[in-house]
């Protein structure tokens, strides 16, 4: 059972390292730092995705260093839009949270 939630993992992991730059490419700079440091210190990524409008970022164990990295990101997520990568507000659109920039208000990623 454990060899299967490990392949599992290491398939996500992968997907994630080739992915990344594809989820929000607005958040690229908010990102990309963390994929990097996930691969410098071996830390498997099980997550990247957004949710409310904000980053959400997920993975195995890791320096408490690297948790306080991901919860600026989370953080700068919400100010940044996921489009552009401009400043950007978190708004309901429709009933559909996103962060957006005034170029792309009320439009759907």
């Amino acid at each position: 059972m454990e060899t299967k939630f490990t392949d599992h993992y290491n398939t996500v992991n992968a997907y994630y390292l080739k992915n990344w730059d594809k989820i929000c490419p607005g958040w690229n700079k908010i990102i990309g730092p963390l994929v990097e440091f996930c691969k410098q210190h071996n830390i498997q990524i099980h997550q990247i995705k957004e949710k409310f409008g904000a980053l959400r970022f997920y993975t195995a164990s890791a320096p408490d260093v690297f948790y306080d990295m991901v919860r600026i990101a989370e953080w700068g997520s919400t100010l940044t839009c996921e489009i552009c990568g401009e400043a950007g507000t978190n708004e309901c659109i429709n009933g559909w949270y996103a962060t957006r920039c005034p170029e792309h208000r009320g439009k759907r990623g």
